[in-house]
């Protein structure tokens, strides 16, 4: 009975804890906090005797998807908006350390409203992602462009959220009114791009940024890279 109440103790209770905690937070923070998660279950590496493993897609035990020149891009993307979650959820208990009158100011719920519906996003068009499509290399670069668009919008909202919580602290000694407002400005923008795509205004009407031209470039650098690298390997 004793190594049972122990064993409660250790291995249930935790979890159930967690479960709770989970529970507790708003749905769309529920949806991005749970990001690692779906991704570790369906991005999972295939490995095959005398062929190096490789990432594959898996929808079920029995249909998996071979990622082929995507895979390194894709691998990259699921690790970078795992730490944008770790990231996100460490700005938060920064946020917790401050002042109350600092903590309350609404631009930083602002920003974590944005970046939550940014990731969901994110989390959203991977999951509609047709993975039995990866030979249409049209089909592909497009969404794929678009998923590390998205990443990198939340990575500079962290960045914001992280400057913003700084120019706060300071702000007891320092007057950082510009700062702040400077930040609250570029947020402004980002949340009105991204309430735009939740209304459905057409992609061809947003505006393309540098970003997106930037994120194409990589990636197009990324496939031939993998490519090359798997002519290679089938010599």
């Amino acid at each position: 009975m004793e190594f049972i109440l122990i064993f409660i103790l250790i291995c249930v209770v935790p979890g159930i804890v967690k479960w709770i905690r989970l529970k507790m937070l708003p749905k769309e923070e529920q949806t991005v906090v749970c990001i690692p998660q779906w991704q570790e279950k369906h991005f999972v590496k295939d490995s095959q005797k005398g062929k190096r493993s490789k990432l594959v897609y898996k929808a079920s035990d029995e249909v998996k998807f071979d990622l082929g020149a995507y895979a390194s891009s894709i691998g990259a993307m699921t690790k970078q908006a795992e730490k944008l979650v770790t990231a996100f959820q460490e700005r938060k208990r920064s946020r917790k350390t401050l002042d109350k009158q600092f903590r309350s100011d609404p631009m930083l719920d602002k920003i974590q409203h944005t970046f939550l519906i940014t990731m969901g996003q994110y989390i959203s068009e991977l999951q509609l992602f047709q993975f039995d499509r990866m030979s249409d290399d049209a089909y592909c670069r497009k969404q794929i462009t678009r998923l590390q668009e998205l990443l990198g919008s939340s990575e500079e909202l962290l960045r914001h959220y992280g400057d913003y919580l700084t120019s706060l602290a300071k702000s007891a000694t320092t007057d950082t009114t510009a700062e702040r407002e400077w930040i609250a400005t570029n947020v402004q923008s980002m949340e009105a791009t991204v309430n735009a795509v939740q209304n459905g205004v057409p992609e061809e009407e947003i505006p393309v940024t540098q970003a997106e031209l930037d994120a194409l470039a990589e990636l197009e650098q990324q496939v031939k890279a993998e490519t090359a690298a798997q002519s290679q390997e089938g010599q």
